[in-house]
Protein backbone atom coordinates (compact mmCIF):
# COMPACT_ATOMS: atom_id res chain seq x y z
CA UNK A 1 0.00 0.00 0.00
CA UNK A 2 1.29 3.68 -1.51
CA UNK A 3 2.23 6.20 1.80
CA UNK A 4 -0.40 8.35 0.01
CA UNK A 5 -2.84 5.95 0.59
CA UNK A 6 -1.86 4.85 4.25
CA UNK A 7 -1.92 9.25 4.92
CA UNK A 8 -5.85 9.43 3.68
CA UNK A 9 -6.69 6.06 5.56
CA UNK A 10 -5.17 7.51 8.51
CA UNK A 11 -6.92 10.92 7.87
CA UNK A 12 -10.56 8.88 7.06
CA UNK A 13 -10.26 6.75 10.77
CA UNK A 14 -9.04 10.33 12.86
CA UNK A 15 -12.10 11.88 11.51
CA UNK A 16 -14.23 8.57 11.97
CA UNK A 17 -13.23 8.76 15.82
CA UNK A 18 -13.42 12.51 16.17
CA UNK A 19 -16.82 12.24 14.52
CA UNK A 20 -18.16 9.68 16.93
CA UNK A 21 -16.36 11.09 20.23
CA UNK A 22 -18.80 13.96 19.42
CA UNK A 23 -21.67 12.42 19.08
CA UNK A 24 -21.14 10.47 22.37
CA UNK A 25 -20.56 13.76 24.14
CA UNK A 26 -24.16 15.14 22.68
CA UNK A 27 -25.70 12.10 23.93
CA UNK A 28 -24.14 12.50 27.26
CA UNK A 29 -24.05 16.18 27.93
CA UNK A 30 -28.22 15.39 26.86
CA UNK A 31 -28.90 12.91 29.98
CA UNK A 32 -30.74 15.14 32.28
CA UNK A 33 -28.34 13.76 35.16
CA UNK A 34 -25.41 14.68 34.15
CA UNK A 35 -23.67 16.84 35.99
CA UNK A 36 -21.16 19.49 34.63
CA UNK A 37 -17.69 19.79 36.32
CA UNK A 38 -16.08 23.14 37.69
CA UNK A 39 -14.12 24.53 35.08
CA UNK A 40 -14.90 21.78 32.60
CA UNK A 41 -14.40 22.28 29.00
CA UNK A 42 -17.60 21.53 26.69
CA UNK A 43 -17.21 21.48 23.32
CA UNK A 44 -20.03 23.40 21.56
CA UNK A 45 -21.06 21.52 18.31
CA UNK A 46 -22.59 24.64 16.50
CA UNK A 47 -21.25 27.92 14.65
CA UNK A 48 -20.78 30.82 17.19
CA UNK A 49 -18.13 33.01 14.83
CA UNK A 50 -15.48 33.84 16.70
CA UNK A 51 -16.95 32.63 20.53
CA UNK A 52 -14.57 29.83 20.41
CA UNK A 53 -16.19 26.37 19.96
CA UNK A 54 -16.36 25.56 23.28
CA UNK A 55 -16.96 26.84 26.91
CA UNK A 56 -15.54 26.59 30.39
CA UNK A 57 -17.95 25.72 33.76
CA UNK A 58 -17.33 28.56 36.08
CA UNK A 59 -16.11 26.94 39.45
CA UNK A 60 -18.87 28.17 41.34
CA UNK A 61 -21.30 26.57 39.44
CA UNK A 62 -23.17 24.10 41.80
CA UNK A 63 -22.44 20.18 41.47
CA UNK A 64 -26.07 19.07 40.69
CA UNK A 65 -28.07 17.83 36.98
CA UNK A 66 -30.50 20.25 36.64
CA UNK A 67 -27.73 23.40 37.12
CA UNK A 68 -26.56 22.93 33.74
CA UNK A 69 -28.45 20.87 31.08
CA UNK A 70 -28.36 20.73 26.93
CA UNK A 71 -31.70 20.58 25.39
CA UNK A 72 -32.96 20.18 22.30
CA UNK A 73 -37.17 20.62 23.55
CA UNK A 74 -36.62 24.59 23.98
CA UNK A 75 -34.52 25.90 21.47
CA UNK A 76 -34.15 29.34 19.76
CA UNK A 77 -32.33 28.50 16.40
CA UNK A 78 -32.90 24.69 16.04
CA UNK A 79 -30.30 21.96 17.55
CA UNK A 80 -29.08 22.57 21.13
CA UNK A 81 -29.64 24.92 23.70
CA UNK A 82 -28.34 25.86 27.40
CA UNK A 83 -30.92 25.61 30.22
CA UNK A 84 -29.72 26.52 33.92
CA UNK A 85 -31.67 26.38 36.66
CA UNK A 86 -31.01 26.89 40.07
CA UNK A 87 -32.66 26.58 43.10
CA UNK A 88 -33.11 27.40 47.38
CA UNK A 89 -30.19 27.29 48.84
CA UNK A 90 -28.40 26.55 46.36
CA UNK A 91 -24.23 27.52 46.60
CA UNK A 92 -21.38 26.24 45.57
CA UNK A 93 -17.66 26.99 45.48
CA UNK A 94 -16.46 30.86 47.00
CA UNK A 95 -19.97 31.35 46.86
CA UNK A 96 -20.50 29.73 50.33
CA UNK A 97 -18.16 32.11 52.02
CA UNK A 98 -19.93 34.82 50.89
CA UNK A 99 -22.83 36.90 52.84
CA UNK A 100 -26.58 35.63 52.03
CA UNK A 101 -26.97 33.12 49.41
CA UNK A 102 -25.39 33.02 46.42
CA UNK A 103 -26.52 30.05 44.18
CA UNK A 104 -24.62 30.06 40.88
CA UNK A 105 -24.60 28.34 37.57
CA UNK A 106 -22.28 29.61 35.28
CA UNK A 107 -20.34 29.33 31.66
CA UNK A 108 -17.87 31.50 29.83
CA UNK A 109 -16.47 31.87 26.51
CA UNK A 110 -13.00 31.58 27.92
CA UNK A 111 -10.76 31.38 24.84
CA UNK A 112 -12.44 34.49 23.09
CA UNK A 113 -11.83 37.57 24.98
CA UNK A 114 -11.10 40.66 23.34
CA UNK A 115 -10.59 44.30 23.59
CA UNK A 116 -11.38 46.73 21.09
CA UNK A 117 -14.92 46.87 19.03
CA UNK A 118 -16.55 43.82 18.56
CA UNK A 119 -20.18 42.28 18.67
CA UNK A 120 -21.92 39.50 20.23
CA UNK A 121 -25.41 37.84 20.04
CA UNK A 122 -27.07 35.50 21.72
CA UNK A 123 -31.01 34.45 22.54
CA UNK A 124 -32.58 34.11 26.25
CA UNK A 125 -35.70 32.61 27.36
CA UNK A 126 -36.67 32.51 30.47
CA UNK A 127 -40.34 30.50 32.06
CA UNK A 128 -42.97 32.64 33.21
CA UNK A 129 -42.81 30.51 36.06
CA UNK A 130 -39.14 32.17 37.70
CA UNK A 131 -39.56 34.37 39.88
CA UNK A 132 -37.19 36.67 41.32
CA UNK A 133 -37.57 37.73 44.84
CA UNK A 134 -37.96 41.55 45.30
CA UNK A 135 -35.16 43.47 46.15
CA UNK A 136 -33.20 40.75 45.16
CA UNK A 137 -31.15 39.98 42.03
CA UNK A 138 -30.45 37.36 39.24
CA UNK A 139 -27.40 38.23 36.87
CA UNK A 140 -27.30 36.98 33.41
CA UNK A 141 -25.01 37.94 31.63
CA UNK A 142 -21.52 39.49 31.72
CA UNK A 143 -18.15 40.65 30.03
CA UNK A 144 -15.63 40.07 32.34
CA UNK A 145 -11.99 40.09 32.73
CA UNK A 146 -10.40 37.39 34.50
CA UNK A 147 -9.90 37.28 38.41
CA UNK A 148 -6.50 36.92 38.04
CA UNK A 149 -5.87 40.19 36.56
CA UNK A 150 -7.82 42.37 39.69
CA UNK A 151 -6.96 42.80 43.61
CA UNK A 152 -7.94 45.71 45.29
CA UNK A 153 -9.34 46.02 48.73
CA UNK A 154 -7.54 43.68 51.58
CA UNK A 155 -6.07 41.57 48.54
CA UNK A 156 -9.27 40.29 47.49
CA UNK A 157 -9.63 39.97 43.44
CA UNK A 158 -12.45 42.19 41.58
CA UNK A 159 -12.54 41.51 38.11
CA UNK A 160 -13.58 44.38 36.07
CA UNK A 161 -16.84 44.35 34.43
CA UNK A 162 -17.85 46.26 31.66
CA UNK A 163 -21.17 45.57 31.31
CA UNK A 164 -23.40 43.34 33.15
CA UNK A 165 -27.36 42.22 32.86
CA UNK A 166 -29.49 40.97 35.57
CA UNK A 167 -33.25 40.97 36.45
CA UNK A 168 -34.22 42.99 39.59
CA UNK A 169 -37.74 43.43 40.53
CA UNK A 170 -38.48 42.29 37.22
CA UNK A 171 -36.68 44.43 34.46
CA UNK A 172 -33.12 44.37 33.48
CA UNK A 173 -30.56 46.33 34.77
CA UNK A 174 -27.68 47.16 33.27
CA UNK A 175 -24.32 48.26 34.78
CA UNK A 176 -21.09 47.56 35.39
CA UNK A 177 -18.05 46.86 38.01
CA UNK A 178 -15.11 49.19 37.90
CA UNK A 179 -13.03 46.50 39.61
CA UNK A 180 -11.53 49.07 42.26
CA UNK A 181 -14.15 47.61 44.61
CA UNK A 182 -15.46 44.30 44.90
CA UNK A 183 -18.70 46.39 44.47
CA UNK A 184 -20.51 47.27 41.89
CA UNK A 185 -20.32 50.68 40.57
CA UNK A 186 -23.44 52.20 38.93
CA UNK A 187 -22.82 54.94 36.89
CA UNK A 188 -25.34 57.78 36.92
CA UNK A 189 -25.76 56.93 33.30
CA UNK A 190 -26.67 53.58 33.46
CA UNK A 191 -29.92 52.24 35.27
CA UNK A 192 -33.09 49.75 34.46
CA UNK A 193 -34.81 48.90 30.90
CA UNK A 194 -37.67 46.63 29.73
CA UNK A 195 -38.88 45.26 26.69
CA UNK A 196 -41.95 46.22 24.68
CA UNK A 197 -43.45 42.80 25.37
CA UNK A 198 -42.05 42.17 28.49
CA UNK A 199 -39.40 39.61 29.73
CA UNK A 200 -40.49 36.23 30.10
CA UNK A 201 -42.23 33.28 28.61
CA UNK A 202 -40.45 34.47 25.19
CA UNK A 203 -37.41 34.36 23.55
CA UNK A 204 -35.22 37.73 23.11
CA UNK A 205 -32.81 38.15 21.05
CA UNK A 206 -29.95 40.17 22.51
CA UNK A 207 -27.22 42.07 20.40
CA UNK A 208 -24.22 44.22 22.23
CA UNK A 209 -22.26 46.14 20.52
CA UNK A 210 -19.21 47.10 22.22
CA UNK A 211 -15.91 48.86 21.93
CA UNK A 212 -13.96 48.12 25.29
CA UNK A 213 -11.58 50.12 26.09
CA UNK A 214 -10.07 52.28 28.45
CA UNK A 215 -10.25 55.55 26.38
CA UNK A 216 -13.04 58.07 25.57
CA UNK A 217 -13.91 56.51 22.45
CA UNK A 218 -15.24 53.10 23.95
CA UNK A 219 -19.35 52.27 24.08
CA UNK A 220 -21.64 49.64 24.64
CA UNK A 221 -25.18 49.90 22.69
CA UNK A 222 -27.52 46.85 24.35
CA UNK A 223 -30.51 45.93 21.59
CA UNK A 224 -33.34 43.44 22.09
CA UNK A 225 -34.97 42.09 19.45
CA UNK A 226 -33.93 44.56 17.16
CA UNK A 227 -34.28 47.32 19.29
CA UNK A 228 -32.16 49.71 20.93
CA UNK A 229 -32.73 50.06 24.98
CA UNK A 230 -29.61 50.83 26.32
CA UNK A 231 -26.30 52.96 24.74
CA UNK A 232 -23.62 54.31 27.18
CA UNK A 233 -20.73 56.35 25.51
CA UNK A 234 -17.28 56.96 27.18
CA UNK A 235 -14.28 54.48 29.05
CA UNK A 236 -15.23 50.97 30.02
CA UNK A 237 -12.21 49.48 31.05
CA UNK A 238 -10.31 50.91 33.85
CA UNK A 239 -6.99 48.66 33.28
CA UNK A 240 -6.02 47.03 30.32
CA UNK A 241 -4.23 43.62 30.41
CA UNK A 242 -3.49 41.39 26.86
CA UNK A 243 -3.27 37.88 28.93
CA UNK A 244 -6.86 38.36 30.46
CA UNK A 245 -9.10 40.22 28.04
CA UNK A 246 -12.86 40.24 29.29
CA UNK A 247 -15.10 37.42 27.90
CA UNK A 248 -18.47 36.82 27.62
CA UNK A 249 -20.49 34.99 30.27
CA UNK A 250 -23.83 33.49 30.91
CA UNK A 251 -25.41 32.75 34.20
CA UNK A 252 -28.18 32.63 36.37
CA UNK A 253 -27.30 33.46 40.11
CA UNK A 254 -29.00 35.27 42.57
CA UNK A 255 -27.33 37.72 44.94
CA UNK A 256 -27.44 38.22 49.12
CA UNK A 257 -30.82 35.74 49.64
CA UNK A 258 -31.30 35.33 53.30
CA UNK A 259 -32.78 32.79 55.04
CA UNK A 260 -36.47 32.35 54.63
CA UNK A 261 -36.89 34.07 51.30
CA UNK A 262 -37.41 30.83 49.53
CA UNK A 263 -39.13 31.18 45.85
CA UNK A 264 -42.28 29.46 45.00
CA UNK A 265 -40.60 27.87 41.96
CA UNK A 266 -36.91 26.93 40.77
CA UNK A 267 -35.15 29.71 38.99
CA UNK A 268 -34.49 28.67 35.71
CA UNK A 269 -33.18 30.71 32.04
CA UNK A 270 -32.56 29.10 28.55
CA UNK A 271 -29.56 30.79 26.42
CA UNK A 272 -28.94 29.47 22.24
CA UNK A 273 -28.20 31.45 19.41
CA UNK A 274 -24.24 31.93 20.33
CA UNK A 275 -22.49 34.22 17.86
CA UNK A 276 -19.42 36.36 18.10
CA UNK A 277 -17.80 38.76 15.50
CA UNK A 278 -15.95 42.04 14.30
CA UNK A 279 -18.80 43.35 12.46
CA UNK A 280 -22.28 43.28 12.23
CA UNK A 281 -22.43 41.80 8.74
CA UNK A 282 -20.27 38.87 10.30
CA UNK A 283 -22.57 38.30 12.80
CA UNK A 284 -25.05 36.67 10.72
CA UNK A 285 -28.22 38.50 12.75
CA UNK A 286 -30.15 37.70 9.61
CA UNK A 287 -30.45 33.53 10.66
CA UNK A 288 -32.32 35.16 13.25
CA UNK A 289 -34.07 37.46 11.22
CA UNK A 290 -32.89 41.20 11.37
CA UNK A 291 -31.00 43.21 9.68
CA UNK A 292 -27.54 45.32 9.93
CA UNK A 293 -29.80 48.81 9.64
CA UNK A 294 -31.65 47.69 13.17
CA UNK A 295 -28.14 47.49 14.89
CA UNK A 296 -26.85 51.18 13.41
CA UNK A 297 -29.04 53.11 15.89
CA UNK A 298 -26.75 54.77 18.50
CA UNK A 299 -29.48 56.33 20.24
CA UNK A 300 -32.18 54.35 21.91
CA UNK A 301 -35.70 54.30 20.24
CA UNK A 302 -37.52 54.98 23.44
CA UNK A 303 -37.14 56.64 26.72
CA UNK A 304 -35.28 53.98 28.81
CA UNK A 305 -38.52 53.98 31.09
CA UNK A 306 -41.48 54.44 28.73
CA UNK A 307 -41.78 50.17 28.84
CA UNK A 308 -41.41 50.10 32.29
CA UNK A 309 -43.44 52.61 33.46
CA UNK A 310 -46.01 50.19 32.24
CA UNK A 311 -45.00 47.34 33.48
CA UNK A 312 -45.09 49.10 37.15
CA UNK A 313 -49.23 49.06 36.36
CA UNK A 314 -48.71 45.03 35.46
CA UNK A 315 -50.33 42.65 36.89
CA UNK A 316 -47.49 40.65 36.53
CA UNK A 317 -45.40 42.91 39.27
CA UNK A 318 -48.60 43.27 41.18
CA UNK A 319 -48.35 38.85 41.57
CA UNK A 320 -44.60 39.36 41.99
CA UNK A 321 -44.86 42.39 44.93
CA UNK A 322 -47.55 40.10 47.05
CA UNK A 323 -45.64 37.09 47.20
CA UNK A 324 -45.05 36.47 50.91
CA UNK A 325 -41.77 35.09 50.57
CA UNK A 326 -40.98 34.16 54.57
CA UNK A 327 -44.09 31.52 54.34
CA UNK A 328 -42.45 29.70 50.91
Amino acid sequence: MKLKELILISIGALAFLLITGIAKAKDKYLDPEYIFKKAQVVAWPEDNGNLSNSYEIIDETIQKGYAHQWVTDITRDGGYAIRLEIRNDDTGGLDKSRKGLWGRTEFGWNNSGRYGETWYRYSMYMPKESIVLKDQFAMLMQIKTNSKLEKYQGNRECPIIPLYVRIQNGHFQISQSKGDTCEATELPNWGFVYTKNGIKDQWLDIVVHANLTNKDDGFIRFFVNGELLFAQEGKNMYRVNGQYPPILRHNLYEGKRIKGQDRIAPMVVYYDAFYGAKTCEDLKVDLLGYTCDQFARTVPQVQRTQYLDAYWKSQEWHLQKAVNYSNN
